[in-house]
């Protein structure tokens, strides 16, 4: 529901994930990772995914300074990244940012 309507301004490309972004209406920072069937046929791959984007999205957040909705969409690659190469994307995505 928070996301319904979302018109990204601007799209980033990382190596694992795309971003997409608009200034956020309510005052505060959102975030969503979407990992579709094209990245992962299995669910499990695709949850695996997600966590790792949220938690590697956790110790960026407080770097952000104005309040955006942040919208994560994972790329093939992403299913056979390890962590700390989501983490690095996820880093460099949210650098381009500021």
């Amino acid at each position: 529901a928070d996301f319904r309507g979302f018109r990204p301004q601007r799209r980033i490309q990382g190596d694992f994930f795309s971003l997409s972004l608009t200034s956020a209406s309510d005052g505060r920072t959102k975030c969503a990772c979407v990992v579709s069937k094209k990245a992962s046929a299995r669910a499990t791959i695709r949850n695996l995914i997600k966590r790792r984007c949220r938690e590697a999205l956790r110790s960026q957040m407080s770097g952000l300074k104005k309040p955006l909705t942040l919208v994560f969409y994972a790329k093939k690659e992403a299913a056979g990244a390890l962590y700390a190469e989501i983490e690095k994307d996820i880093r460099k995505l949210l650098t381009q940012l500021r």
